[in-house]
């Protein structure tokens, strides 16, 4: 790039200016992704230290979309209402169950 003698972008090229938007639109985008990791990690620590769940504290305003007819596979014996049916990401409570040894069939529902 060019030297802009502290005159902010006056003087780059639009390739230079072409260069830094992409950056910045990179950048933009990690700090974007970091940030809800951290959120969603601080989410998860504060509601396993008061022992409660995502559904207790948003209740009726937190509804899933698009359900599906499948069975629950795996459900938390501490708090009946968190369950998991086995497909897509697995629960803030049940990965924090097996990050302190837990095994995966020790929440395994039983079949009809």
């Amino acid at each position: 790039m060019s030297s802009n003698n502290g005159n902010g972008f006056k003087g780059l090229s639009l390739a230079e200016i072409a260069t830094i938007e992409r950056e910045l639109a990179i950048a933009r985008v990690d700090a974007r992704r970091a940030a809800v990791v951290r959120v969603k990690e601080q989410i998860a620590a504060l509601l396993l230290e008061e022992g409660v769940s995502l559904y207790e504290v948003l209740g009726s305003s937190y509804k899933q979309r698009g359900v599906s007819a499948r069975a629950v596979k795996f459900r938390n014996p501490e708090n009946p209402l968190e369950s998991w049916k086995g497909r897509g990401r697995r629960p803030l409570w049940l990965i924090s169950k097996l990050s302190q040894g837990a095994d995966l069939d020790e929440f395994r529902v039983e079949g009809p």
